[in-house]
């Protein structure tokens, strides 16, 4: 496990909203360069240009356990990224335990063939820059990151992520309607993609869950995670380009991709070579998955497509 210095503050399972502390990549927080070093006030406000440190363990092919088994480097980097944001959140902006985070976007694309990582457990660190972010009444409601993932002082990965933060009578109140999870706690699917249908450039088939995932569903929950979506992004990717090896990932999402209906999944070849997956329900696209294998791609695709217009309280939560 990394080392942790006397200024680090330590992550767990609270701060990253999981119940099982296996599945926490998450172990540490420090600032480098913070709004109260250059004279901000207001007690614990982020400021555009802030920089943080995350850092992260990352349990790769001989070591992933029954959590991460199975796993893609790349979903379990943006999952780290994932509880990299929501416990930024935590410790250098305050916001307490108990609130919920909605995700407009998250996304990762390494820079680097993904095998220099090697199959051993590794450590790695999150620099985390503050581009947007807004406050009410002192307490942090959005903020926009982008984050360059370091292993050994090397930069390897470049992320991206939108999160808003709700109080929880508040997300209650928004989700009063959402099918409970004592509905669907058994539900079990054999696959991510059911019903599969393909041609040269298209893939369509219905969403599958399992609801004894240890990855997305390691609690209850009132919606689709956007990790779930993201991993069967992948799956349709490898599904329509077996020889390809996608090295981004974008999630966006507008909408809650709800537990208690079907989802419409609909993956497309782009024209630079990726993979666009979208999920439906009722007719309406909620989520949008962009996966790729080209870098300088993926890194624009994370840049120009972030969904900075979703409006306050749209989006697939990523707990």
């Amino acid at each position: 496990m990394p080392h942790t210095a006397p200024d680090d503050i330590r992550v767990d399972a609270r701060h990253v909203h999981k119940k099982d502390p296996r599945g926490v990549l998450v172990t540490a927080a420090r600032s480098v360069t913070t709004s109260a070093a250059r004279g901000v006030t207001t007690a614990r406000a982020l400021a555009v240009g802030d920089v943080w440190q995350v850092d992260a363990h990352l349990p790769l092919a001989e070591s992933q356990g029954e959590v991460f088994a199975h796993a893609d480097a790349l979903v379990i980097a943006v999952e780290a990224l994932r509880q990299a944001g929501i416990a930024h959140a935590h410790v250098a902006a305050g916001v307490p335990v108990g609130h919920r985070f909605i995700a407009s976007h998250m996304g990762l694309t390494w820079l680097v063939d993904p095998g220099f990582l090697g199959t051993a457990p590794v450590d790695v660190t999150f620099a985390i820059v503050t581009e947007e972010v807004r406050h009410q009444r002192g307490r942090l409601v959005r903020h926009v990151f982008t984050a360059a993932l370091l292993c050994d002082g090397v930069r390897i990965a470049r992320g991206t992520g939108s999160l808003q933060v709700v109080e929880a009578r508040v997300y209650e109140r928004l989700r009063a309607g959402a099918t409970p999870w004592s509905e669907v706690s058994a539900h079990h699917d054999p696959s991510s993609l059911l019903g599969i249908a393909t041609t040269d450039h298209e893939l369509t088939a219905r969403l599958g869950w399992s609801a004894s995932d240890p990855i997305t569903f390691d609690h209850g929950n009132d919606h689709m995670p956007a990790m779930h979506l993201a991993r069967t992004a992948l799956a349709a990717h490898h599904a329509l380009d077996p020889a390809s090896s996608p090295t981004g990932l974008l999630v966006r999402c507008t909408a809650f991709v709800e537990l208690g209906g079907d989802v419409a999944v609909r993956a497309v070849r782009t024209a630079h070579g990726g993979v666009e997956t979208t999920f439906a329900q009722s007719g309406v696209v909620a989520a949008t998955v962009v996966t790729t294998d080209d870098v300088s791609t993926a890194t624009q695709t994370a840049a120009g497509r972030a969904g900075r217009t979703v409006p306050m309280l749209s989006g697939a939560g990523p707990e």
